[in-house]
């Protein structure tokens, strides 16, 4: 039962030839029976069922619709989130990737009014990367138009540069554990080694499954500090974002990359984990009790989980479905009891299949080493984790956050009680989602924008206050250095007993004390120049974007 995929069967691309990918099943594609299947099964959902679903829940029935009273959700943006759920719980692999992919993704972004034109801000880099999507679907386009109005933001607005560097790494079910954290790797390796990027100015991101980088740019001191700083931001999804930065800090042996990349960087200044997949396999009871609610369902991330780590065959496989009966119910079962009892982890140990499960470089919710947690990810506020209270993730990731407080990390959150799987992203685009019941500021269209742009533009206060810092400092020694320069050699001065005495003193320069090197500037001299990290709006311990 536990058998992996039918492996080697996918050629690995010539351009990663050099990196060690675990090739999965065959390539995933369409036929005839899928093509048939869209149509009598998935079309008559969109237009037929799920109208009347519409009509019923928000119309006729809407004082019992708990989607009316207990979120509030609109109707056209129940319609788009009950379309995009069917379709993804009810197709195969093959048949998701028709509908959503980076290039319907991208021609739907710059198809709108607020970003005509502006397709020249994107160049296409051809890197080993990740995004979102279940490690099954290239869904990084649909977070195209949020990162947008975030650049412009930070770029016009906040006078911040931002940029984002979004990862293209290959997908399982062709492709398996490792293979999308060696890519993550390789990229990190890419803007630090080859861009020269300092990893204190990157911050890593992702959502759901994926993973992605910042990336913040200040200019050196001879530049002055009338110009900006820049923040690139690259893009994967959060199960890999989580597991990666597990990794950066205890490398798994099977996480590699070649000597020619360069030597391995250190860990990035900033994390920004999206509704982040935490848990392969999971029993806490949002998994069932949010289905009805949200983007995506807990049978097919069990899926998903499945074909990322190999072992697809080793649970029933509902989609295709042509039963009737699976307009009304989700074809993908939940994951049976017990599933999840995986070998305990042995650091140094290689393992596959059903035993990833029971790793943290797989599956992160079974890390429970609090130092493992604490050395991993960023702290003092540098890790910010966004989720919905009506996703299916909900409890996995309030556990993790739990984890991330006892160890001492200090994350950050942005929470919204009312909001979805990837409600950051989505809220953005699909229209009316941000509307809910909520009484807090989430509830606004550009919270979501702002709530981040405030996240990034925290590092960029971080970092001119370490320049303002270390300039100081320079300032300082300076007229110390220039002192120490004009004493004579001490000893030479000592046998010279027929010099007066005041002509052996060295005069010290105006407004210092002598005796203590030069520090006796005014009290206070070029504290007032600085900002406060908490003047500047870094909520530490605290949650993003509440007063």
């Amino acid at each position: 039962m536990n058998a992996p995929n039918e492996a080697g069967t996918t050629p690995i691309p010539a351009e990663k030839r050099h990196l060690a990918l675990a090739s999965g099943a065959k390539p995933v594609r369409m036929n005839l029976m899928l093509v048939l299947h869209m149509i009598f099964v998935v079309l008559p959902y969109a237009f037929v069922k799920l109208p009347l679903e519409i009509i019923l829940s928000h119309i006729i029935l809407r004082f019992r619709s708990k989607m009316v009273h207990l979120i509030g959700r609109p109707w056209y943006a129940d319609y788009v989130r009950r379309l995009t759920q069917f379709v993804l719980s009810r197709t195969t692999t093959a048949q998701a990737r028709v509908i959503f992919n980076r290039t319907n993704a991208y021609t739907l972004a710059y198809a709108g009014v607020a970003f005509i034109g502006y397709k020249d801000w994107v160049t296409q880099i051809s890197v080993n990367g990740t995004t979102g999507g279940g490690f099954l679907l290239d869904t990084g386009g649909n977070a195209q138009n949020y990162f947008l109005y975030l650049a412009k933001e930070l770029n016009l607005r906040r006078k911040v540069k931002f940029s984002i560097f979004q990862l293209d790494y290959e997908l399982a079910p062709e492709f398996v554990f490792p293979s999308q954290l060696i890519e993550v790797q390789a990229g990190y390796h890419y803007l630090v080694n080859n861009q020269g990027i300092d990893p204190k100015k990157i911050v890593v991101a992702g959502d759901s499954a994926g993973q992605s980088f910042a990336e913040l740019l200040l200019p050196p001191p001879c530049a002055g500090l009338t110009q900006k700083t820049k923040q690139k931001t690259s893009r994967a999804g959060g199960n890999l974002a989580t597991t990666w930065l597990l990794h950066v800090a205890r490398p798994c042996s099977s996480i590699t990359v070649p000597e020619s990349l360069g030597p391995t960087p250190p860990r990035p200044a900033g994390a920004f984990l999206i509704s982040p997949m935490v848990d392969l396999c999971s029993y806490r009871p949002s998994r069932k009790a949010n289905n009805k609610y949200d983007f995506i369902d807990n049978g097919g991330a069990f899926r998903a989980a499945l074909e990322y780590i190999g072992v697809s065959n080793s649970a029933p496989i509902g989609v295709p479905s042509w039963n009737p009966i699976h307009f009304f119910q989700f074809p993908n079962a939940h994951p049976p009891r017990g599933f999840n009892k995986a070998p305990k982890f042995v650091a140094g140990k290689e393992v596959k299949g059903l035993e990833l499960l029971g790793s943290p470089y797989a599956n992160p919710i079974v890390c429970e080493d609090l130092e493992w947690l604490k050395e991993a990810f960023p702290d003092d506020g540098r890790t910010l984790i966004s989720w919905g209270g009506m996703e299916v993730f909900n409890d996995d990731i309030e556990e993790i956050f739990k984890r991330m407080e006892k160890a001492g990390v200090a994350p950050a959150k942005s929470f919204k009680p009312l909001g979805a799987h990837d409600w950051i992203l989505f809220d953005s685009f699909i229209p009316g989602l941000h509307k809910t019941h909520s009484f807090g500021p989430d509830r606004v269209a550009t919270h979501n924008i702002s709530v981040v742009a405030d996240f990034l533009q925290s590092f960029d206060v971080r970092i001119r206050q370490e320049y303002w810092a270390s300039a100081k400092q320079d300032v300082k020694s300076a007229p110390q250095a220039k002192e120490q320069a004009s004493v004579p050699n001490p000893e030479p001065k000592t046998e010279r007993v027929t010099a007066p005495a005041e002509e052996t003193q060295v005069k010290a320069p105006s407004g210092t004390n002598p005796a203590k090197g030069g520090e006796g500037t005014k009290a206070g001299q070029g504290e007032t120049r600085e900002k406060s990290l908490e003047g500047s709006g870094v909520m530490v311990g605290r949650e993003w974007g509440k007063e």
